[in-house]
């Protein structure tokens, strides 16, 4: 549904009948010193309460990003600022909040990597706590 009117203040106000879970996740490459990003672009409202950060191959020099784009005006938040990467675990952090933010269809989630000199390709993957908006 785009446009929607639904916004719930925290997780535990989400009524079932209003959402549904659709948990989404993106995948790409960085090589060391250089900057790569991959978009989920959402045709729909969605609920966002967290994510999963992977890195396979990663180091403390690295750093991530995760932002909400327009396809116009570019950035208009940015969620997750220079996160340095666990260089010696695949797991970097899984986010689950209290509370949703509402992101409207036609947005999308960025996940912007910046490698370090660290020789190699990194492996990065992120996983997103979508709620599809119903109403």
């Amino acid at each position: 549904m785009l446009n929607s009117g639904y916004d719930p203040v925290n997780v535990n106000d989400f009524e079932k009948s209003k959402l549904s879970f659709s948990g989404q996740g993106i995948y790409f490459e960085c090589s060391e010193n250089a900057e790569a990003s991959q978009d989920l672009v959402l045709a729909d409202d969605y609920l966002l309460t967290g994510g999963t950060l992977i890195v396979k191959g990663g180091d403390l020099h690295d750093k991530v990003y995760l932002q909400v784009i327009h396809p116009q005006a570019g950035l208009l938040s940015e969620f997750v600022s220079g996160f340095r990467v666990i260089g010696d675990q695949q797991k970097q952090f899984d986010l689950q909040l209290p509370y949703p933010a509402k992101i409207p269809g036609g947005l999308s989630l960025r996940c912007k990597f910046v490698a370090g000199a660290t020789v190699g390709v990194r492996d990065i993957a992120v996983n997103f706590y979508l709620h599809k908006v119903l109403v």
